[in-house]
């Protein structure tokens, strides 16, 4: 939890109004609807499941335990894989926020004295940071969908609730890919033969070799 909290926490305040631009309708509903939902969705079985686990230790009451879930809550290697990728991915996005330090906002924007940032991880792809977020919002998906897990024990994943986490996933991650494309004609805009010698050096979006 405390690497989607990292990934999900603004470093910056937002910019202003005449500093922001114009985002797609998408986005708009998405930061006003999916993004809270998606967070409480994030948070609120890990702390269910943290309370579950303590509370057997403080008074052990199987009808407490039944209706929680707890006895079938268990490890699963798999978990190990899911933290292993939820932590690089906040560290992609820890790295972003270091190397743009005040140009860094999750909203879409040009500030004052705004420079072109080529190096850390932006020498590598030119958009690291939703590199890390899909990277995060894929450990975290695999976290709760393992066997063992409260949110998998309890037919969380199942049904209503785990169509609506693909869904607003998926359009999460289509958002992030849309992002892309909208900053690289933002940023080519604003900084031309800088920008164009940039894309020639580093030509990957979010994956090398890949996009």
């Amino acid at each position: 939890m405390a690497s989607a909290l990292i990934s999900m926490t603004p470093p910056n305040p937002p910019p202003n109004e005449e500093q922001e631009l114009k985002t797609s309708a998408l986005e708009r509903i998405s930061r006003r609807v999916i993004r809270p939902f998606m967070t409480a969705s994030i948070f609120v079985p890990g702390i269910i499941e943290m309370i579950a686990i303590a509370m057997q230790f403080v008074s052990p009451d199987d009808s407490f335990a039944s209706a929680t879930c707890v006895h079938h809550i268990s490890f699963h290697p798999m978990v190990l894989v899911a933290c292993l990728v939820t932590l690089v991915g906040a560290g992609i996005r820890l790295w972003c926020y270091h190397a743009l330090g005040r140009l860094f906002t999750f909203q879409l924007a040009l500030l004052p004295h705004h420079k072109l940032i080529t190096t850390g991880p932006y020498a590598i792809v030119r958009h690291p940071a939703y590199t890390g977020g899909i990277l995060v919002l894929g450990g975290v998906t695999l976290a709760n969908a393992t066997k063992g897990s409260w949110a998998y024990e309890c037919g969380l994943v199942y049904g209503v609730g785990g169509v609506t986490w693909a869904v607003l996933s998926s359009v999460a991650c289509t958002i992030m890919i849309e992002r892309c494309a909208r900053e690289d004609g933002v940023l080519r805009q604003a900084f031309s033969e800088e920008w164009e010698a940039w894309s020639r050096r580093v030509t990957w979006r979010l994956v090398p070799w890949v996009y």
